[in-house]
């Protein structure tokens, strides 16, 4: 089992805290940290993923991070992306369809 926490506002030394305490109680590791961004939902009203609309906000970048995160972690190693939206990528994408379109 592997935790993400979303929808994050906290200050980076908090958040910090917050991980540590959540692996240490839960034994779980924290495989990616989503920030709470009002340009997600608004995606989602437009009906496109925000990796699409808003590529370069941070929680899309945090999104992408989680993907990689969790071929390393599903796999054991990390996988080597041609491009950043290579198939490999798309199916992570693909996977995390539902985090990305939250109400």
């Amino acid at each position: 089992m592997g935790i993400v926490i979303n929808k994050v506002r906290e200050a980076k030394g908090d958040l910090d805290e917050v991980v540590g305490f959540i692996e240490d109680v839960v034994k779980a590791p924290v495989l990616g940290v989503i920030s709470l961004d009002s340009n997600v939902p608004l995606a989602s009203n437009y009906g496109t993923p925000v990796l699409a609309k808003f590529p370069r906000i941070q929680a899309s970048k945090d999104l992408l991070e989680l993907g990689e995160n969790l071929a390393t972690w599903i796999f054991g190693k990390k996988h080597h992306k041609k491009s950043k939206w290579s198939e490999y990528g798309h199916s992570i994408r693909e996977a995390l369809h539902g985090i990305i379109h939250w109400s």
